[in-house]
């Protein structure tokens, strides 16, 4: 059971951080509901790659 007010929260969060990164999207990000997964072949590229998103957020 949800609450109603609960209901459209993905809905809503999905369009918003889309636009926000934007720029990132399928090249080293993917986007899903709640989960931002960051792609990366090494550990380097690993830490720009959050430093990158966390500036944009």
């Amino acid at each position: 059971v949800f609450l109603f007010k609960f209901i459209n929260r993905p809905t809503v969060f999905q369009p918003l951080i889309n636009e926000i990164l934007i720029e990132y999207l399928n090249k080293f990000i993917i986007v899903y509901i709640n989960d931002v997964l960051i792609c990366s072949n090494n550990i380097t590229k690993y830490k720009l790659y959050i430093y990158l998103i966390f500036k944009k957020l």
